[in-house]
């Protein structure tokens, strides 16, 4: 059974969605607010134009024990579990680059894209330093994830679909895309959606990233399904 539940004027909460629809069945929550207002956030990926397979992560762990950022039901295991990542580059240093997303909620960045986003937003992610060995130079690097894993999501300006799944657990699903709630984000730059999971940059910091040559990143906006490319680094 599908129910369809159009909240006209709600202030409801994607928590009190998520808590509030009824069990066992599928349940659509419409926008109240049809205009999707300005984008300030993108999400960010790592380029494959830039052959990122030629990085070699000798001792990542399983999935299961790999660090992530949990969600409504599951707990965040941080990135400070891991081991000292063993990474070798299949090729010499200039060949490089500055992100690299090798599992799950984990991104490899080089230090220098790192002291960038510490400048504009302190304290933002969750590190451990490393060494990328190319063959000719070793490289320092972050293994991170996004501290900040919040809900950003607007239900106002966003169809929210709520589903029990036959695994017995329940999802958060946005089948036209997402619109973030940007008055929440003053000041923030660097941030990952508890339901939309993924790792998300201003366009100040995108602007400030783009500008001081860093590679490795795609950027793509997630107002539609499917995202829409912005750029890439």
């Amino acid at each position: 059974m599908v129910v369809t539940m159009v909240m006209l004027g709600s202030e409801l909460t994607i928590r009190e969605m998520f808590k509030g629809a009824p069990e066992g069945q599928v349940s659509t929550f419409g926008m109240t607010i049809p205009d999707s207002g300005e984008e300030s956030y993108y999400r960010v990926r790592q380029s494959f134009d830039y052959r990122p397979a030629r990085l070699d992560w000798a001792n990542r762990p399983s999935r299961e024990a790999s660090p992530w950022n949990g969600s409504r039901t599951t707990t965040r295991i941080p990135v400070a579990i891991l081991p000292i990542p063993d990474v070798r580059f299949k090729g010499f240093s200039k060949d490089v680059v500055d992100f690299y997303h090798p599992d799950q909620d984990v991104f490899f960045i080089s230090d220098a894209l790192f002291r960038q986003i510490e400048q504009v937003d302190p304290a933002s992610l969750e590190h451990v330093e490393f060494y990328v060995q190319a063959k000719d130079a070793k490289l320092p690097f972050h293994a991170v994830m996004p501290r900040r894993v919040i809900e950003a999501v607007d239900p106002r300006r966003t169809r929210v679909v709520i589903k029990d799944t036959s695994y017995g657990f329940r999802v958060v699903k946005f089948p036209d895309g997402v619109v973030f709630k940007s008055n929440n984000l003053q000041g923030v730059a660097s941030f990952s959606d508890i339901d939309a999971g993924g790792w998300y940059w201003s366009k100040d910091l995108v602007d400030i990233v783009q500008s001081r040559g860093v590679r490795g990143c795609y950027l793509q906006s997630v107002a539609s399904v499917p995202p829409r490319e912005v750029a890439r680094l």
